[in-house]
C-alpha cells in the first residue's frame, strides 16, 4: 500500500491528539508483549538447559550402575552406592525444577498469545479511528472546499 506523506504526518498528529489514548494503550500493550516474549525466551533456555542436565546426569547414573553390576553381579542391581544415591537426588531436584520451569513457560506462552491479541486489537482500533478521523478532517473538508470553489458565483445585490 502506498502511504502519502500527508497521511503519515496526519497519522502522527492523530496519535498525539485525538488518538493519544488508543496509541498509549497500543504502546503499553506492545511493551508488555515484548517483556513477555523476553521472559518466554529466558524460560525456554532454562527449560532446555535443565533438560540437558537431566539427560547428562541420567547417562552418568546409568553408566555407573552398569559398571557396578558388571563388576559385582546382579545382586548389585537392587542396591545403590553413595554416589548413585547422590545422583538420584540431583536428578529428582532437576526434574522438579524442570516441571516448575516448564509450567511457568506454558503460562508465559499463554500470556504472549493474549498480549499479541491485545496488540492486534489496539493496532486495528488505532487504524480504524485514524481512518475515520482522517476522512472527517481532510477528505470531507477537501470536498467542501472544492465544491465551494466550483460553485457558481453568487450575485449580491445592493438594493
Amino acid at each position: 500500500a502506498v502511504v502519502s506523506t500527508q497521511s503519515t504526518g496526519a497519522f502522527e498528529e492523530f496519535k498525539r491528539e485525538r488518538g493519544s489514548e488508543i496509541n498509549r494503550i497500543f504502546v503499553e500493550n506492545k511493551k508488555t508483549l515484548a517483556d513477555k516474549k523476553r521472559q518466554g525466551k529466558e524460560l525456554a533456555a532454562t527449560v532446555n538447559n535443565t533438560k540437558h542436565k537431566i539427560d547428562e546426569r541420567r547417562g552418568v547414573l546409568e553408566e555407573k550402575r552398569a559398571k557396578r553390576i558388571s563388576e559385582e553381579g546382579e545382586l548389585a542391581n537392587d542396591v545403590y552406592d553413595e554416589e548413585e544415591f547422590e545422583l538420584l537426588n540431583v536428578l529428582k531436584q532437576l526434574k522438579s525444577d524442570y516441571k516448575e520451569a516448564h509450567s511457568e513457560l506454558q503460562c508465559v506462552q499463554s500470556d504472549v498469545s493474549y498480549c499479541q491479541r491485545l496488540v492486534d486489537q489496539a493496532r486495528q482500533r488505532l487504524v480504524q479511528e485514524f481512518d475515520t478521523w482522517y476522512a472527517e478532517s481532510f477528505l470531507h473538508a477537501g470536498k467542501i472546499k472544492s465544491s465551494v470553489r466550483n460553485a457558481p458565483p453568487t450575485i449580491m445585490s445592493t438594493m
